[in-house]
């Protein structure tokens, strides 16, 4: 086996680009100075959901000879899964407006973004099957959607 990505906070969930050339992974941001600046002072009290931070959607090539670092995407929201589009030029993700759990369960939506830059790719992007979102995720979307059918985005 060999090592592909190496990154400085925990990696929650991955997937490849249908090609295999991409990878993209959930992963939060590293700490700033100042966070990292006020634990070494002893500061290190942890208040629920007040420290969250959004998981963030990173893109990196899965080329073996490179060193190339992996490339965070712009997008709003905290996200939660991640699925390549079958010619591997989006990605559809599912987002959350904040990190905190009640925004994750309540108000999690899904989204289709350019792979290359996180723009948002807006609703009328084309028919799309992602396999393995949960039907709950789905249904946010349409009303008539099931796990593992085609996704009509409108």
């Amino acid at each position: 086996s060999q090592q592909i990505v190496k990154f400085e906070t925990a990696i929650s969930s991955f997937t490849w680009s249908p090609d295999g050339k991409k990878i993209a992974f959930l992963a939060k941001e590293e700490e700033d100075q100042e966070e990292v600046a006020a634990k070494d002072k002893g500061f290190d009290a942890e208040i629920y959901e007040e420290q969250t931070k959004p998981t963030r959607i990173f893109v990196v090539d899965s080329d073996f000879e490179t060193d190339d670092e992996p490339v965070k995407l712009e997008t709003e929201g905290s996200a939660s899964e991640i699925s390549f589009s079958p010619d591997g030029s989006k990605i559809v993700a599912a987002f959350a407006p904040t990190a905190k759990i009640d925004d994750f369960y309540m108000y999690r939506r899904i989204r289709v973004i350019d792979a290359e830059s996180g723009a948002d790719a807006g609703l009328l992007v084309c028919v799309l099957r992602f396999a393995g979102l949960d039907s709950d995720l789905l249904d946010n979307l349409a009303h008539e959607v099931r796990h593992n059918h085609w996704i009509i985005a409108a």
